[in-house]
This record gives C-alpha cells, structure tokens and sequence, in this order.
C-alpha cells in the first residue's frame, strides 16, 4: 500500500523519490533500471543500497545513497550456508533468515534512515520495506512496496515459501500469503525489540506497519506472460524492469574466441549462491558438461562453482551482463532467482533450473509449466549424471527453443517500468 503518515510533500513526479532496496545483484538491478526510467520520466530519484553496487548505479547516471552491510559476505558465512540449505522447508528458511536480517539491521538500518531523511516517497523492497515503513511512519513519505518476487497476495497461487505448488482455491491461496507475510512481519518486529532492548535506536513496529507490506497500491515487477494474476488481486504484475548493463560492455577478447570456436554454448551459473563444498559443486558441473558432450560458458558467481577451472570446451568468468551474454548461448543452466529467470526469458533460450531454496523453486515451476524448462532440478538431488541428462533433453528437443523465442516475442511487447510509473503517478495524485 501507500503508506501515509503525517503531511506529505507535492503530489507530482518531482516528490524526492529514494528506492531503497538491499540483496543481491539480481535484486537489486531491477530496481536502478526502474529508477533511470523514473529519472527520464522526471522523478527526482536515487538509490539508497550497498556499496558494492555504487559502480553500477553511477554507470545510470543515478545516485547512490550508501547503505552498510554485504550480502556476499553474509552468504559467504556459516549463517548464510545454513539460510541457502533451507531448501523447500519454511520454517529452515525463517530460521537461517533471522539471524542474516539482525546483521542486516545491525550494519545498515542507521544508514536506512539517513538515506530516506529527505525522501518524500519511498519504493521498498522486499528485504527492505519493514525498515522503509518504520521509517515513513515518523518522517511522514510515502512508502510502495515494490517487489521482484511474488509476495503479494494472490489467488492464482499459495505462497511461494510454502514445500508444495498445487493450488489451496482462490481464497486458500490468498491465506498462505497472509500467513507467510505475518512469520515474516514478526521476525522482523522480534528483532526490531531484541535490538532496542539491547539500547539500539529502533522504533517499535506498529501493527499497521506489518499490514502495509502486502496491499496496493504497490509494484511487481514480473512478467504477466511468466507470472500468472487473478482477478482482485490487489497487486498485478507491471512487467519486468530491465537493465541495461549489457549495452556498453566490452567482453574480454577470449569470450569473443570461444563464442566463435564452435556452436552456441550451455552457460552455467548459479547467480549469489554460496556453497560449504564448492569443489562438490564445481565437480559437478564439469562432469555434467562433459557427458552431455556440449561447450558451456561457467559463470562462478558469488562463488557456489568458484573452484571450477577452464578446458578446451569449458570457458569460465565470474559474471557477465545476462542482456549480452544470454541470446549467444542455447541454453542457461541456473538456480531460479528472478533476475535470472527474467534474463532467460528475455533472451529466447531454455532454462534448467537447480533450485537451491524459497522462491527459486517457485520460478523453476513457472518455467516448467511453460515449457521452457525440464522439470527443475533441486540442489540436494543435484548430480553430474542427472544434469547432464537434463542438458541433453533441453537442447536436444527443439521444442523448448521454439516455446522460449515465442514467450520472448511476448516480452518484448510489455514496458514493465513504463507500467510501475504509471501506479506510481496514479498512487501519488490519490
């Protein structure tokens, strides 16, 4: 919703707008592609998030507003380990959840509140908008929730956290979502009081502050052509918010080479997963594209395969812009995460998704249903003989190619941040 607190400022684009949004890469691209729109649509805009994607912002000609804490190093710790390995269990993943969110809070909630000091309007992400509502309810701005995972309620499916995908009927799918959002509000309101207990400046979380985080008016950014709504759902999907890192990069001269050297390759990454065993992993994934006889491009990532080394038919970077990389490849070989998904579907080509833990599995089914993706692949079943098998069923049937352009084609209609704009002006003249 819009949460309203105390006099607000003008009701025209020129409200001072900061979109506050913490994770990691993949959650927070979308949000400073969403703001360079909103700055060309003349909204006084910044972005208040971690250092480590200061770089990215400024290459927008967007401000950054710093924001402490490092979620790569969170997961690269035993407590992030332990989060990742929650697999499809909702109580596993609150538990790991909790102690990530006071480190979060400990580092960064100061620097929260001195990045929406003078905002009047306040785009939320999901990890961030119960500190974006505490703030807003003594500043008096404007809070919209504004997510890239399907948090909202909605009758078209239960709660991506829940360990099952079949549907609990219109309204028992709009009760899992209360439900999810209510564990999720009162960890949050636990760690609030813990730390405030212990002399830290934290208000306390009234009630309302828990009942804003899922009514409208408020921002999806997914794809309706991937993410299904239905009628009366207080949030509708506005369309993806795209990046556009890929348009001036330059890719290493060896890149290039290997692109050229053969057909189009499988590329392999598994996004800001972390691993306790990457060799395992990265073991694995060589092994998989071995037996499946293909090339492949390995992407290392926040480094769950960091320990993976180049061969002949085996190239290997940390990361690269998925706008440019991903229409050159013929397949992509991923954990779930929405940026990624996104990325896929976009660029025509067939997925294989390896869910590692909460909504991941959720977009590995979305794929699936249409047909872009054998059926996902969990992290724990995860072997070389089964990846590799899924590789060869994915580029070996041309169907999947065939359904990916065609759902591409699709994509390319929507203006998924021409569309949030849009609720956000309407929102701000209510």
């Amino acid at each position: 919703m819009v949460a309203k607190a105390g006099q607000h400022g003008p009701r025209t684009s020129k409200m001072r707008t900061v979109i506050l949004t913490i994770g990691s890469r993949g959650d927070v691209e979308p949000y400073v592609a969403l703001a360079r729109r909103m700055a060309d649509a003349g909204f006084d805009v910044s972005v208040a998030t971690h250092r480590r994607m200061h770089e990215f912002v400024a290459a927008q000609g967007l401000t950054a507003r710093p924001v402490a804490g490092d979620p790569r190093e969170l997961l690269q710790q035993s407590a992030g380990h332990t989060w990742l390995e929650s697999a499809g269990n909702p109580m596993r993943l609150l538990a790991g959840l909790e102690p990530l969110i006071e480190q979060v809070l400990q580092q960064g909630y100061e620097d929260c509140v001195e990045a929406c000091r003078d905002a009047e309007l306040i785009l939320a992400s999901w990890l961030a908008v119960v500190p974006a509502l505490a703030i807003a309810r003594d500043s008096g701005a404007r809070v919209i929730p504004t997510y890239t995972l399907p948090a909202f309620p909605t009758g078209a499916y239960p709660s991506v956290f829940l360990p099952f995908e079949f549907s609990l009927g219109k309204s028992g799918n709009r009760l899992s979502h209360y439900l999810a959002k209510q564990a999720y509000w009162n960890m949050f309101r636990r760690k609030f009081d813990d730390m405030r207990r212990r002399g830290g400046e934290f208000p306390r979380l009234a009630r309302r502050v828990g009942e804003a985080m899922t009514r409208g008016p408020a921002l999806l950014g997914m794809s309706p052509s991937i993410v299904p709504a239905a009628r009366g759902d207080p949030v509708q999907p506005t369309g993806f918010w795209v990046p556009n890192a890929g348009e001036t990069w330059i890719p290493p001269p060896e890149l290039l080479d290997f692109l050229a050297a053969g057909p189009p390759p499988v590329c392999i990454g598994f996004g800001s997963m972390t691993a306790r065993a990457p060799e395992q992993l990265a073991a694995i994934v060589r092994d998989a594209v071995r037996a499946a006889g293909k090339r492949a491009i390995v992407l290392t990532g926040w480094g769950a395969i960091a320990s993976i080394v180049p061969e002949r038919d085996l190239f290997v970077m940390e990361e690269a812009p998925h706008g440019w990389l991903l229409p050159r490849v013929s397949l992509m070989v991923h954990h779930g995460g929405p940026g990624t998904v996104g990325a896929c579907v976009r660029a025509g080509i067939p997925s294989i998704t390896v869910p590692f833990f909460a909504d991941q599995r959720f977009w590995g089914s979305r794929l699936y249903a249409l047909g872009l993706s054998p059926r996902p692949l969990p992290r724990s079943k995860l072997s070389a003989d089964r990846l590799a098998r899924l590789i060869q069923e994915a580029t070996g049937d041309p169907g999947f190619a065939q359904r990916a352009a065609r759902v591409a084609q699709h994509i390319a209609l929507e203006d998924g941040a021409g569309e949030a704009i849009r609720v956000v002006k309407k929102a701000i003249r209510a």
